[in-house]
């Protein structure tokens, strides 16, 4: 007899349970389908903004190249919440196939210093070269190329989302102090 009281409680909880993931799965329907609707609301304006900033920034562009010679020393400027101008990348090096690396290394600096470098497996940890050493062993270094920027330096949206992110979770904080 007891274990049909269970078992009728049991069901009882799984139809009330039934009944709480029917009401999430109903919420969870109608925000998809706000999010839906905003996204088609303002994705047009959101279009043309992007092919508007597009343009805006192919301008700038163009006239940052066209004038190049203004951005010399210093290379890039700050205007308007941007960094405009051109900065160069970081030189590569052109590393050889490993083979050739140990070989040119034990060749040059003889087989006990190359011992040190070259791994069992022969290889040449590449943070194990100096500069010194690459320039030995003649692995050629490629120049950074210019390259033109226009960034944000600060991100405005990114600070706000920031800023409303660390309220409410002080928010929340609070009020899982207050529920314990």
């Amino acid at each position: 007899m007891n274990d049909v009281k269970t078992l009728r409680s049991i069901e009882l909880k799984a139809q009330e349970h039934r009944r709480d993931l029917d009401i999430l799965r109903d919420r969870l329907a109608i925000l998809e389908d706000a999010i839906t609707h905003a996204k088609r609301e303002h994705l047009p304006a959101i279009r043309r903004a992007v092919a508007t900033t597009k343009g805006s920034r192919h301008r700038l562009a163009l006239l940052i190249e066209e004038h190049a010679e203004l951005f010399v020393k210093p290379k890039s400027r700050e205007a308007h919440g941007l960094r405009i101008g051109f900065r160069k990348d970081m030189d590569k090096w052109l590393w050889p196939k490993m083979p050739e690396l140990v070989a040119r290394a034990r060749e040059i600096l003889g087989h006990d210093k190359a011992k040190i470098l070259i791994h069992t497996e022969e290889s040449i940890p590449r943070g194990r070269l100096t500069t010194e050493l690459r320039e030995q062993l003649r692995i050629p270094r490629i120049s950074g190329t210019k390259r033109l920027i226009i960034e944000p330096l600060d991100g405005e949206v990114d600070k706000l989302i920031d800023t409303l992110l660390g309220d409410l979770s002080k928010e929340i904080a609070v009020q899982t102090e207050e529920t314990s």
